[in-house]
């Protein structure tokens, strides 16, 4: 049994990699019309072991029973650099070769961070080497769980994180990551207008999580939510 969300990702991946600006150029690549090709990722048509092997044969990297829900996207590290020539993209044979994409951070690992050694980061076994996010400061990626985001942000979507000091400006309204005692939060910040020394965190699903507000000195460590990677 394959699984569609997967093909649609795998599909997404591709065109990151610049395998094909789009579903079309995709299609063409793998001998299919366009059509057709969208009548299969919207479902329409069953997928087939043999649509299946063509679209994972554009990059021997690509771990073929994950389409049917095993493993990861792609292989281990080590056979993706040992053909990281043979990718179209500068930007990833740059990040796979040097091993500087960003992390995936466990819960703990935010927490802790950035009081994580190097040895720490790099013995990490995932990497995103997301050039967008790269460029925009983001330092790593964390798993969201839970549903107070919700629809903006659902449990399984990946954040990229940026660290902000204490001393840069708050963007009022955009959505953050917050340190508050052990506990990683996923809101929004706005002022608080009662008090200068405290913030208002906002959550997406407001119905079913309030709004809190906490003082300043609460916050251990802040994070701006600079991307996300939708998860399955």
């Amino acid at each position: 049994m394959f699984d569609l969300q997967r093909v649609r990702k795998l599909v997404n991946w591709y065109i990151f990699q610049e395998y094909g600006k789009n579903d079309a150029e995709i299609a063409l690549r793998l001998g299919y019309e366009k059509s057709y090709f969208s009548q299969i990722l919207n479902g329409k048509v069953a997928l087939s072991k043999v649509f299946v092997d063509k679209l994972c044969s554009l990059d021997q990297n690509i771990n073929k029973v994950w389409i049917s829900g095993s493993g990861t996207m792609l292989k281990n590290e080590l056979f993706l650099s040992q053909n990281v020539t043979e990718m179209p993209n500068t930007f990833m044979k740059n990040m796979v070769l040097k091993k500087v994409g960003l992390p995936l951070f466990n819960t703990e690992e935010v927490i802790k961070y950035p009081k994580i050694s190097d040895e720490e980061i790099h013995d990490k076994e995932v990497f995103y080497y997301i050039s967008e996010f790269i460029n925009q400061g983001s330092q790593f990626m964390f798993k969201v769980s839970g549903d107070s985001m919700a629809p903006q942000l659902n449990s399984g979507d990946l954040i990229a994180c940026k660290k902000i000091s204490k001393e840069e400006p708050i963007s009022w309204g955009k959505i953050y990551l917050v340190i508050l005692s052990n506990q990683p939060q996923t809101c929004r910040i706005y002022p608080d207008d009662t008090s200068d020394t405290k913030y208002k965190l906002v959550s997406e699903n407001n119905t079913l999580y309030p709004p809190l507000f906490c003082d300043k000195s609460q916050i251990k460590n802040l994070y701006q939510v600079v991307g996300v990677v939708k998860g399955m």
